[in-house]
């Protein structure tokens, strides 16, 4: 496509030009941008808040689930943003690397799913604002009031908030903070890494793209006056470092060059760099800076309604300025009527240096004139606490970590991966003991309400990090690790999307960096890339298993928000008990009872990994004035079936519990009946005198096995929820001989009654853009299952009851069939509005079966010289096509399968771009499968094969990436996608597939690319930021 990058420049250089204009104030970009003030003249001037709203409040407590999700990764509610900036680099059906479609229509179509497993508040990660358009993740923005048109205009975004407040849940955005976009390189190093200097570089735009809102500066400042920096010893850097910082450039960014994401480099320096050459740091330590950002993080409250931010990349932030903004934060959500807005932040650091960003901040030395007891207790806004803190009352940076990754790292080595793996000046290794160091180390004092109130977010994965499935064990590990993050630790438990289903494909192409971002609709992509060959140079003999056969599981590339999923139904009972046992949600007191464990010396580590079992109690403090039993919590991290043997007439080798002797108690992550403990010698704590702990003289785990004990009266009944779905949701069914009828089943975790379930059950299927029918089932058979069906890792919720019946006279398209809020005899319901889809078609079609669907020789019907597209795709909602391979697209239309017209599209190229015949590419949107990942292609009756490219043009060192044109280059098709050449080069050789080759302009076309970055022989396509470095 020779018009490839010219197109791309042009949408640079128009979009440049509305911006400059547009967010001061213009109509084009009014549904977008934040800043409602028409007579702004300077970015101090922005102003925007809604207008007859009514604010939502803040919750009292923000201990309760979260979830974390991209926009783009989740759900696709509308097709028309897709490629909302108009080029060739955002949405592309086979790739991994590019957008997905996903949108806030999208999020708010699978709200229903989300609250229904006990959610209370979404994370959406990633920024709200404009990016690169092929940026999915949304880090870097290259404006701070200007929405990003692929999720939603302004309107939408109210909308989406407004449905999540109207279900008692709350929001949480991402916010960048110092980091944006590359538009700005370093004088003498524009195609290579800059190195750091603290005098600074000159600096220069890129392309003709620019920050309206921040610019740079080239004249030099003899005296600058810094921020103040900190080791991650919690110490202030010292006068070595103080001496070399004296100047700077009139700029409102940080020209000190670049310094690598992965290094081993001085916080004070990452504070001051350029972030993995790609991000830009603006001076949020300069006031002017500071205040702009303020501002316009402020109108983000008052457009949108959030109740919170979560600051990417915080410790990178100098803390006195995120102070400052914190505190603007909570002022500007307080007129608002949010009284406890929160403001956590991404914390990479060891413990030590995240403390002085915690709160007021806490130094090792304060921490350490602490006790436990008076760290719970201090009168945080009085002067006399003042020698506990860094900064004066009304100076919090971060209310708490999220995800908190001094916990991850633990984590890792708990569960028995090896490497390298702590930080420096980090929490111990052991639960209970992090916890304790915690209380003396972190500020948790409510800025708002003064109060002690933990509110880290404890996550398990997160969007930076692998997926547990992924490995050998890992779902137990992952369900061990949650057991730690919810029941165990004071705190918030943070959810990964997809964590719930099982998630285990990975897509990162760096060994170093390892991730999982898999689509959440139906993607084929995610199912092509899923082998992962590649390694995790983070630890050493990483156990990948599953993650390697990802492209061998069909249900990769289904729908995934199943809500009859094994992990989600075990989620959903988990979080239940957080709300049942209150102490799991307000008890500060960890206290380990005993252990039997030992050092396990894994290859690869420098120190043992403490290995076996661990008795600990969840309860009140004495000064919480609360009254309650404890949670008896039993673990083990062994990746074995072990017996440990106890002796509870010794207390030295008695497995205690915080229940007395005799006492009948049962585990709340098994049905099994309860147990009675044996009498131990030791004075039980939890009860008073003359009372002797209850112990255990012999326990079996199977690997990485937990428990948690209650008194046997206090255990919590299974809830009733749906726990398995025939024939599994999103399964593609062949309609021809099934004459409009589909089997189908529901299982349930509790006997139901037949009458009542089948009441609630309704099922509609899509057809077309006009065509939405409800469906009818007939007689239902219900009884018990015999055998019951239960996955074999712990606490797993059985399916014990089943109701089938036939859906009948179904049309060809997407059926999805509701359970709202099905009821069990006695009163308890599912408390959840339940979706599940079937896809019913014809072979033929690319909806219901994309895979083997994707090409037709009848989709392209030719009649006298006109060419007319035929459609078999019912299911969808809407189509578009391509007639010059994806070049150029028509507008989005409503699908109702009738028979059109193909008109032609434009197209320039050379000579030896231009392709033989017709080719006709329609691609196809279902908003009940929540995605436009379905193109079929078709050629014209001249063309022998079926093709799904115009041409492969090889590129690489051998011909100078396609400048040298005296080598041959051009592929030859010889079957059906069948294509070769005969290369023969020195070996190593390096090569890339460039479909559009040289462009008129007699440079290398970058707009359909492709290479194998990550070696796992599935051609990957390259963003447009990779094909520009090459």
């Amino acid at each position: 496509m020779s018009n490839s990058v010219l197109a791309w420049a042009l949408t640079l250089l128009t979009a440049s030009s509305t911006l400059v204009s547009g967010l001061k104030y213009t109509a084009s970009e009014v549904d977008y941008n934040l800043n409602q003030n028409r007579l702004a003249k300077n970015p101090y001037e922005y102003s925007g808040k809604r207008d007859n709203h009514t604010f939502a409040k803040s919750p009292p407590n923000w201990r309760f689930p979260f979830y974390t999700l991209f926009i783009d990764r989740f759900v696709n509610g509308d097709p028309d943003n897709d490629n909302a900036n108009g080029t060739v680099f955002e949405h592309d059906i086979m790739s991994n690397q590019l957008r997905h479609g996903g949108d806030l229509a999208g999020l708010v179509d699978t709200l229903d799913y989300i609250q229904g497993m006990g959610i209370k508040a979404l994370y959406i990660a990633g920024s709200p604002f404009i990016n690169d358009p092929w940026k999915a993740d949304s880090y870097s923005p290259l404006d701070l009031t200007l929405l990003d048109k692929h999720y939603g205009n302004i309107t939408a975004w109210q909308e989406a908030i407004d449905a999540i407040h109207a279900r008692g849940m709350y929001v949480v955005l991402d916010q960048t903070m110092a980091t944006m976009g590359d538009l700005i390189g370093f004088e003498g190093y524009l195609n290579e890494s800059t190195p750091f200097q603290t005098e600074e570089h000159k600096v220069q735009w890129k392309t003709s793209r620019r920050y309206l809102d921040f610019d740079i500066g080239n004249e030099y400042n003899q005296s600058c006056e810094y921020p103040a920096f900190w080791f991650e010893d919690g110490k202030p850097v010292g006068q070595d470092v103080v001496a070399q910082l004296k100047g700077c450039y009139d700029s409102d960014f940080d020209q000190y060059g670049d310094i690598e994401a992965f290094g081993v480099f001085p916080d004070w320096q990452r504070q001051l760099a350029k972030f993995a050459s790609v991000q830009d740091r603006l001076r949020e330590w300069v006031p002017s800076v500071r205040q702009r950002l303020e501002l316009y993080s402020c109108m983000t409250i008052q457009m949108l309604d959030i109740d919170g931010f979560r600051i990417d990349k915080a410790v990178q932030v100098t803390v006195d300025a995120q102070a400052e903004w914190s505190t603007a934060m909570r002022k500007c959500a307080k007129d608002l009527g949010k009284d406890n807005f929160m403001v956590v932040g991404e914390i990479t650091s060891g413990n030590t240096l995240g403390s002085i960003y915690l709160g007021r901040g806490r130094t090792p030395e304060m921490a350490s004139a602490l006790k436990l007891a008076d760290a719970v207790a201090l009168d945080s806004t009085s002067a006399s606490t003042s020698g506990s803190f860094v900064r004066e009352h009304g100076k919090s940076a971060l209310d708490a970590g999220a995800f908190h990754y001094s916990i991850y790292r633990f984590m890792t080595r708990f569960l028995g991966l090896s490497g390298n793996l702590e930080a420096g000046y980090d929490l111990p290794t052991d639960w209970v003991q992090t916890w304790n160091q915690m209380i003396l180390t972190n500020d948790f004092y409510n800025a708002n309400t003064g109060e002690f109130d933990p509110r880290h977010l404890y996550g398990v994965t997160n969007q930076d990090v692998f997926r547990w499935p992924a490995i050998e064990l890992g779902t137990e590990r992952m369900l061990l690790a949650y057991f730690i993050t919810t029941m165990l630790l004071p705190g918030a438990p943070l959810v990964y999307y997809g964590e719930e289903q099982n998630f285990y494909v990975l897509d990162n192409t760096a060994e170093n960096y390892v991730f999982g971002r898999q689509a959440f609709s139906a993607a084929q992509a995610w199912k092509v890339h899923g082998c992962y060959a590649g390694d995790n140079s983070v630890y050493v003999g990483w156990p990948i298993s599953k993650g390697k056969k990802g492209c061998e599981d069909e249900t990769v590339a289904y729908d995934h928000r199943d809500p009859s999923a094994s992990v989600r139904n075990w989620m959903k009972r988990l979080f239940s008990f957080r709300d049942k046992y209150t102490v799991l949600e307000n008890g500060w007191l960890l206290e380990q009872l005993s252990n039997k464990t030992h050092g396990v010396q894994y290859n690869g580590s420098g120190v043992a990994t403490e290995t076996g079992i661990w008795s600990v109690a969840r309860g009140y403090l004495s000064n919480q004035n609360e009254t309650g039993d404890p949670v008896w919590l039993v673990y083990h991290n062994s990746p074995n079936e072990t017996t440990y043997n106890f002796d509870c007439s010794n207390e030295a080798d008695a497995f205690l519990s915080p229940f007395d002797g005799n006492t009948k108690v049962r585990n709340l992550f098994s049905t099994d009946a309860a147990i009675t403990l044996e009498s131990s010698t030791k004075e039980n704590g939890f009860k008073g005198a003359g009372h002797k702990a209850g112990c255990l003289s012999s326990i079996t785990m199977s690997p990485f096995e937990f428990r948690a004990y209650v008194p046997d009266k206090e255990w919590l009944e299974i809830a009733p929820s749906i726990t398995g779905f025939e024939p599994g949701h999103d399964a593609p069914i062949d309609s021809t001989d099934a004459n409009g009828k589909i089997p189908i089943a529901l299982k349930f975790s509790t006997e139901m009654d037949c009458a009542t379930v089948s009441k609630s059950i309704s099922a509609r299927v899509t057809v077309d853009a006009n065509t939405e029918t409800d469906v009818t089932f007939d007689t239902p058979v219900c009884g018990a299952m015999d055998p019951i069906e239960k996955e074999s890792w712990t606490g797993a919720v059985a399916s014990v009851w089943k109701w089938s019946a036939n859906l009948q006279n179904v049309p060809d398209g997407i059926v999805k069939i509701t359970a709202n809020n099905t009821a069990a005899p006695g009163g308890n319901s599912t408390n959840a509005v339940d979706h599940f889809l079937v896809r019913f078609g014809k072979p033929y079609n690319p909806v219901v079966f994309p895979a083997s669907a994707n090409y037709s020789r009848s989709l392209m019907q030719e009649s006298n010289g006109v060419y007319f597209i035929n459609h078999a795709a019912p299911g969808a909602n809407k189509w578009r096509y391509s007639t010059n391979w994806g070049s150029s697209w028509s507008n989005w239309q409503p699908y109702t399968g009738a028979r059109q017209r193909m008109i032609p599209q434009a197209w320039e190229g050379t000579d030896l771009q231009k392709w033989e015949g017709e080719h006709l590419m329609v691609q196809y949107f279902s908003k009940p499968l929540g995605s436009s990942s379905f193109i079929q292609h078709s050629d014209s009756s001249d063309i022998p094969f079926s093709r799904r490219w115009p041409h492969i043009f090889l590129h690489g060192p051998f011909n100078k990436w396609g400048y040298d044109a005296g080598l041959p280059n051009l592929m030859t098709q010889v079957g059906d996608n069948d294509w070769e050449l005969h290369f023969m080069h020195e070996w190593p050789a390096q090569i890339q597939l460039n479909l559009w080759g040289i462009n008129p302009d007699n440079q290398p076309d970058a707009s359909f690319i492709y290479g194998d970055p990550n070696g796992d022989g599935v051609l990957d396509r390259l963003p447009l930021a990779v094909c520009q470095t090459t």
